[in-house]
């Protein structure tokens, strides 16, 4: 096999450029930006927890343990609202079920009460209610 011998090699040239202006801030954009939020607390990430039972119950927001709220007691807690709202009885081991409530941001009170389903079926319950 014979190689081919390149006699006038071609010089390859960069492409010619131009140099554009500057560009300046204002005017309009084709495209939206994204708006940066700011999580600052405020008197909307307030939320009043209102427990009607007389047992004791530990609250827990997003598997978080928050602490623990007294029989007829009333507490107001500062979180983000959102994730889920969790509570157990106090003073049970650990396989003890949990009242769960999705968190919103118009839930401004949730209330732990205790109510009858038929004739002797008593059990306990959590609500959320937007004031």
């Amino acid at each position: 096999m014979k190689l081919q011998t390149i006699l006038d090699p071609v010089e390859a040239s960069p492409p010619e450029t131009q140099t554009q202006p500057l560009r300046r801030s204002g005017g309009w954009i084709p495209f939206a930006l994204p708006r940066i939020g700011l999580h600052l607390h405020s008197d909307g990430e307030q939320l009043l927890l209102a427990n009607r039972t007389a047992i004791s119950w530990v609250i827990y927001h997003k598997f978080h343990q928050l602490g623990v709220i007294d029989a007829d007691e009333t507490l107001l807690l500062s979180l983000p609202k959102y994730g889920s709202l969790s509570v157990r009885p106090h003073g049970t081991n650990d396989n003890a079920e949990f009242l769960v409530l999705p968190l919103h941001h118009t839930i401004q009170q949730v209330v732990i009460y205790r109510h009858t389903m038929g004739a002797n079926i008593e059990i306990y319950d959590m609500k959320g209610m937007a004031i």
